[in-house]
């Protein structure tokens, strides 16, 4: 389904399924998925942005997730970044699974954002990372990263405590 609004996409995401950006939408906080839902995101070209950018990370997954752009590959996420299974001071989901396939990924925070931060399952098969004042990909205690492709801009990959895998 194609969502346009901020409201469309929070509900969609709620639900599960295909979802396509069909215009530039930006978030007020951060979305959550919930453990147990599978969300195709295809960014379709468009920019997802959240208000306070250095300050906000734009997902964070507990379920399944795969990220992508089908249209040119500009699609973009700006944000403090994007979160798998970080349990906000609680219990990580070790079991949150990340896959990004295309789309262009910027952590604009200075105080320790990341394109996507790890405490789950992370594939890198493309797309391009970049951070600002910290790592483009992060991977924390007990989360495992698979790269095949992609590039990281900036400074790179960190992994601490964490499988790493890199077979591209």
């Amino acid at each position: 389904q194609s969502v346009a609004t901020p409201e469309a996409l929070v509900e969609a995401v709620a639900n599960g399924g295909m979802i396509a950006l069909g215009a530039d939408i930006t978030l007020a906080e951060t979305m959550q998925i919930p453990a147990g839902n599978e969300v195709e995101l295809d960014l379709n070209g468009h920019a997802l942005t959240v208000v306070n950018a250095s300050n906000t990370y734009a997902i964070n997954n507990y379920g399944t997730l795969t990220l992508k752009d089908s249209s040119n590959g500009n699609g973009s996420v700006t944000a403090r970044g994007i979160y798998n299974g970080y349990g906000y001071g609680g219990t990580n989901v070790p079991t949150a699974k990340i896959t990004v396939e295309s789309g262009v990924y910027n952590a604009v925070g200075a105080n320790g954002g990341a394109a996507v931060y790890n405490y789950g399952i992370r594939e890198v098969k493309g797309g391009k990372f970049t951070a600002v004042g910290s790592y483009a990909l992060n991977s924390e205690a007990g989360a495992k990263m698979i790269v095949y492709g992609g590039e990281a801009v900036n400074s790179g990959i960190y992994v601490s405590g964490a499988e790493l895998i890199i077979e591209g």
